[in-house]
């Protein structure tokens, strides 16, 4: 991955990595030069996760959604992506940290993402480790009751989401030592 220009993988772009390069469309020039970001393209829309820098931790200043390019955007689909934005923050971060010769977690994170959402996925493997990478990204990012953020985001009860949780750490997929609290 070059410091200097923007790098497509699969749904996404990486642009400014390591605080060089602008972002790689005219429309995006408003963003802070000397940060970097990630544009996700997902349910024709492109969200862009515009970051203090590419370091790890770094500050998150902006997200934008926008239609692809000659699409116009439709409210019902941009919807879609707001209660998963923890897990296409994650995956940003990943994305910015990833290295293609040192094996990173970035593809694994677009993985998760791809499962959003899908009908019919049933209480199986998959579904309880996208539970335990939201629950991840929630606590990673701050989220003081991640169980209740869940239950939120899901439109499920808190006792429900407290169960995906305790499934999920069964299963090995989130760290027994993780905090839970659901209030």
């Amino acid at each position: 991955m070059s410091s200097d220009s923007t790098t497509p993988y699969a749904d996404f772009t990486v642009y400014g990595h390591g605080g060089k390069g602008p972002p790689p469309r005219p429309e995006l020039a408003g963003l802070a030069p000397e940060g970097a970001g990630v544009i996700i393209k997902e349910r024709g829309c492109e969200l862009v996760l515009h970051f203090a820098s590419a370091k790890p931790g770094a500050a998150l200043l902006e997200i934008r959604i926008s239609p692809e390019r000659g699409k116009n955007l439709e409210p019902a689909k941009a919807r879609q992506l707001f209660p998963q934005v923890d897990l296409y923050l994650a995956a940003a971060r990943a994305a910015l940290a990833w290295r293609p010769d040192d094996g990173g977690d970035f593809r694994a994170q677009a993985d998760l993402l791809r499962e959003v959402g899908r009908p019919g996925r049933g209480l199986t493997d998959d579904f309880f480790k996208l539970i335990g990478a939201h629950h991840k990204a929630l606590v990673a990012e701050g989220e003081k009751a991640p169980v209740k953020a869940l239950a939120d985001i899901h439109h499920v009860t808190i006792s429900a989401a407290s169960r995906w949780v305790t499934e999920a750490r069964k299963r090995g997929f989130i760290d027994p030592k993780e905090a839970t609290d659901a209030r």
